[in-house]
């Protein structure tokens, strides 16, 4: 079981720095989860790239589509944001990092399971409140 975070999810549908390591993800067998913050936060990654004029209209609204589909046919799974919110916030003042990242570390640390992302400042500041944090391939 990986948890993956919104960082790399938005990997899977954006060509940047380590979309292939993000994307080979998606072929393996072990279970990809996130909380469902995660929803929000690759359309919002999406969206700023629109803002930024580096993707098109239809080019948004194809992510948008491929992303639905992936969450409708559970290759990634999503756990309530809830049922993490006071451990998020305790690890969040332990690491001294967003809350809202740190959703994505207390889903690992309740299944015990790797969290993989392509935030640096999560990975750094996360390894002081759990060990089992990788950084993406390719990511420097």
């Amino acid at each position: 079981m990986i948890v993956v975070d919104a960082s790399v999810a938005v990997k899977w549908f954006l060509p940047e720095v380590g979309s292939d390591h993000a994307r080979a993800l998606l072929t393996q067998d072990r279970r990809l989860i996130a909380p469902d913050v995660v929803r929000v936060e690759v359309l919002g990654a999406v969206a700023r790239q629109f803002h930024k004029d580096l993707l098109s209209r239809e080019q948004v609204l194809r992510a948008s589509e491929r992303w639905k589909r992936l969450l409708d046919d559970g290759e990634l799974v999503l756990y309530p944001f809830e049922e993490l919110t006071d451990a998020a916030l305790a690890l969040s003042i332990e690491a001294r990092h967003a809350v809202m990242d740190c959703t994505y570390l207390a889903l690992a640390k309740r299944y015990n399971a790797e969290l993989l992302t392509a935030d640096k400042p999560l990975h750094s500041r996360g390894t002081k409140v759990y060990a089992n944090i990788t950084l993406l391939p390719g990511i420097v």
